[in-house]
């Protein structure tokens, strides 16, 4: 019987049962999650506290079939309202029998929780609740639940750090700025570095003009500027030399990796890991990097556009047999010369055994002289070997796809059209001019007639 009514819906079933299993507690208690109503158990059941309460954990809707001699009961009540699958009508209608709910700090943070905006702006309006708005943490709940009860904060709470950082939103973000005092902006930085996160790109170029330039200065909103793909502002030169700043300058706003230090883009290992954040930035690195087929190989590994720009666009077909060469080598050597290595097969045919059966001496051990061998030959494995076939891939991929800013190594239309409405047009065709002088992906005469 337990596995009829655990079905869905299968408390209905209970109508059936015959006696004595209908007064079965745990018959009856599993009937009740699954679709049997309250008024169907036996009477002395739905009078049963302890029965109920354990009742409401399973199912919190059943309060809402509670005979009305039990409304007032605070214990229902609560335990209704904080059971796990409680519902916003649950509790409702449990602070609508007992308003004293509102005096236990539990109810209230699940009504934080679970309530939508409007009930919650209904509640905090209640002189009932009053208590309660001065509670940072009550508060910071409800505002990240809904960041327009920030309107309905107490004043104090209103200038706190947190609960301001909680209600920015894309919406929200110039209007609460616009709000907050220079001073204020300068002891919060999180508060401006939160806005500029998340701010509509329109929004954008008079939220700017709201932080003091003092702000602008912090690291945190150059990082958050940078991550958004807008252009450099002047601001943020002193950070150009920090090498975290540099990469994320690679990763998310690949156009102006050419303001990079020189010492970076001269340095090998940090031209690797910006490589493999975005292969575009290959075309700003120091000559003898550019001229290093590895460096090449990684840069289209990353992005299928790295070597579009002109600079680079010429060894395109040396790469191409560089990294079929690299990858034929780790073919033979895996397939013909360590052939049967560490497999104990004595019944295999002889042209099928391993040419190295003195190698073949456990799996751990044979593994370990397959490395050695590659390593000295420079048998591509590892990371490098995941390079080059990616590598292969993107070079098909940029094969059959037509010249596009999109796809390949150029400052999109888009990213330019962006630029613009954050920067204005004045203070757009200032830096589009700059980045026209000194990037390999911008055609001056092209771009920039269409972008102005």
């Amino acid at each position: 019987m337990l596995n009829l009514v655990r079905k869905n819906r299968g408390g209905r079933m209970m109508q059936f049962v015959p006696e004595p299993l209908n007064r079965d507690c745990e018959l009856i208690m599993e009937a009740l999650q699954n679709g049997m109503k309250l008024r169907s158990c036996p009477m002395d059941f739905q009078s049963d506290k302890a029965f109920l309460l354990k009742a409401f954990t399973k199912n919190s809707l059943l309060y809402l079939e509670l005979n009305s001699k039990l409304w007032t009961d605070l214990d229902l009540a609560f335990a209704a309202v904080v059971s796990l699958n409680s519902r916003p009508l649950v509790l409702a209608k449990a602070l609508e029998r007992v308003p004293s709910l509102l005096l236990e700090r539990d109810i209230v943070v699940t009504l934080v929780d679970r309530g939508d905006e409007e009930l919650l702006r209904n509640y905090f309006s209640k002189p009932d609740f009053a208590a309660w708005l001065n509670d940072k943490d009550l508060m910071l709940r409800a505002v990240k639940q809904h960041p327009m009860l920030y309107d309905v904060v107490t004043e104090p709470l209103q200038y706190d750090e947190d609960i301001i950082v909680a209600a920015i939103t894309p919406g929200t973000a110039l209007t609460l700025i616009e709000k907050m005092s220079a001073e204020f902006l300068k002891q919060h930085v999180s508060i401006p570095v939160k806005a500029l996160e998340v701010s509509r790109p329109a929004a954008l170029r008079f939220l700017r003009r709201c932080i003091p330039e003092e702000v602008w200065r912090h690291r945190d909103m150059a990082i958050a500027w940078i991550r958004r793909g807008f252009p450099l502002l002047d601001h943020f030169e002193y950070l150009l030399k920090d090498e975290n700043v540099s990469l994320e300058i690679a990763e998310h706003n690949w156009p102006e990796f050419f303001r990079v230090g020189v010492s970076f883009r001269s340095n090998r290992e940090f031209m690797r890991r910006a490589l493999d954040l975005d292969g575009r930035v290959l075309q700003w690195a120091a000559p003898a990097i550019q001229n290093d087929l590895e460096f090449h190989t990684r840069a289209l590994a990353s992005h299928p556009g790295a070597l579009e720009p002109s600079n680079l666009c010429d060894r395109k077909l040396e790469l191409n047999l560089y990294v079929k060469k690299k990858l034929d080598l780790h073919h033979v050597f895996l397939h013909d010369f360590l052939r049967g290595i560490a497999i104990a097969t004595p019944h295999v045919a002889p042209l099928r055994r391993s040419h190295l059966s003195m190698l073949n001496i456990g799996v751990e051990t044979s593994e370990a002289f397959k490395w050695l061998i590659a390593k000295y030959l420079g048998v591509p494995i590892g990371e490098e070997l995941s390079l080059l076939r990616k590598a292969l891939r993107h070079m098909e991929v940029a094969g059959k796809t037509s010249p596009g800013r999109g796809l390949h190594g150029r400052m999109s239309y888009r990213r330019q059209m962006l630029w613009r409405q954050v920067l204005g047009p004045d203070e757009f065709r200032q830096h589009i001019q700059l980045a026209a002088r000194n990037n390999r992906n911008i055609d001056f005469e092209e771009d920039i007639g269409i972008a102005l």
